[in-house]
């Protein structure tokens, strides 16, 4: 081959390179993602290639904590601001609408003045629960997601903890979750795997779904409860996201690890329609085979026919499905044979569910019950039902 064609053959190869990069980016967002991904290190961390131009604004009132609040260093949290410090960062926040936050925040964390960094590390923390959706993906930059990568990477104890979610929620939206999940795998702090892979779908979503699914199967326990519950921190997940996550929570609920199966009828109560069919059947056969010896399994049947989240759940079961959960919760209260924690919890679950006069002549069934749990339930339901909703 000629030096002529050498080069010509170089050139459309890098071409050819260069157009996949740009491809990269998270799911609905491409216009967050650079050309160029982060560059990595031998061992998977990310190195921090990219400048920071702080937010003058929000350096100051980081520097405003560090003097004038107390700050946890080794936690990372922030009490007793002399000047209601912290409340100003929020007002500021909602007002303003950084773009730049996120880079600004992290790049002090990564500072070597350990008070400084730890007040930059607890407004990054706080900051994935009041800035909405659009606020973070416009924050989730390069330069953000490459030094919270590399902090997450270092970081030990608390601190380790409070940077699982802003990495997570950072690198998902700038479709890293192969690199986030190289660091966070291999983190010693279980509690950094556990919060990280909890809300990877969060805005990672089905394109992360193939690592979910693996590692629930792998384990150990916790990591598959915090698995299990990735799809419930999903915004509105539509019938094609159920279709995939649905199936495949409803497999576990058959697992011999109870906390397992509370994890997956939480996913049950998001599916709906067959699937709270399929809790139904689980439970009662458990309560057939006497394994309802503690509250562990019965404690989830109070969502099945309540819910407080607009927009989460579009409507209670069906009423059907309603009747025969209030049934199955009345005949647990009724079994003698269980735990009075069992029994009580039960009850419960039914007056949390429907607070009418039919729950109300229900409890007075009960309040004089020789079970202290059920009694004590019992009473409390009345009280709540005549004094709050004024049933007679």
């Amino acid at each position: 081959m000629s030096r002529k064609s050498s080069v010509l053959m170089m050139f459309v190869l890098a071409l050819a390179l260069t157009a996949c990069n740009s491809k990269e980016g998270a799911p609905g967002d491409k216009s967050k993602v650079d050309a160029k991904p982060a560059a990595k290190s031998d061992t998977g961390a990310v190195k921090v290639t990219t400048k920071v131009v702080l937010n003058k604004d929000i350096e100051a009132q980081v520097t405003g904590i560090a003097s004038n609040c107390e700050v946890n260093v080794r936690g990372a949290y922030v009490t007793g601001c002399k000047n209601n410090e912290s409340s100003k960062f929020n007002e500021f926040v909602r007002e303003k609408k950084p773009k730049d936050a996120f880079e600004t925040l992290t790049e002090m964390a990564s500072g070597t003045d350990e008070k400084l960094a730890a007040a930059a590390l607890s407004l990054l923390d706080s900051s994935m629960s009041y800035f909405d959706r659009p606020l973070k993906k416009d924050n989730a930059s390069e330069a953000a997601y490459q030094r919270v990568l590399t902090l997450l990477g270092k970081a030990e104890d608390q601190q380790a903890v409070k940077l699982a979610v802003p990495a997570t929620y950072i690198a998902t939206l700038r479709g890293q979750h192969a690199a986030l999940l190289k660091v966070v795998d291999g983190h010693k702090n279980n509690w950094v795997r556990v919060h990280a892979y909890k809300n990877l779908m969060t805005f990672g979503r089905m394109q992360v779904f193939d690592a979910v699914k693996a590692g629930a199967s792998k384990g150990p326990a916790d990591l598959t409860v915090a698995l299990l519950g990735a799809p419930l921190n999903m915004y509105e997940s539509t019938a094609e996201e159920k279709a995939g996550f649905c199936p495949w929570a409803k497999g576990y609920l058959g697992n011999a690890d109870h906390k397992i199966v509370a994890a997956a009828s939480y996913v049950m109560n998001r599916c709906r329609g067959e699937y709270i069919d399929a809790w139904l059947d689980e439970i009662e056969k458990r309560h057939k085979n006497g394994e309802l010896k503690d509250r562990t399994l019965v404690s989830p049947m109070r969502e099945m026919c309540f819910s407080m989240m607009s927009g989460v759940i579009d409507k209670a079961a069906v009423e059907k499905q309603c009747d025969r959960n209030y049934a199955l919760m009345e005949k647990l209260t009724n079994d003698e044979t269980l735990p009075g924690a069992v029994r009580g919890n039960a009850l419960s679950n039914i007056g949390y569910q429907r607070r009418d006069k039919t729950s109300l002549d229900l409890m007075r069934k009960y309040e004089n019950n020789k079970e202290p749990e059920v009694q004590k339930t019992a009473k409390e339901y009345i009280k709540m039902l005549v004094e709050s909703y004024k049933l007679k």
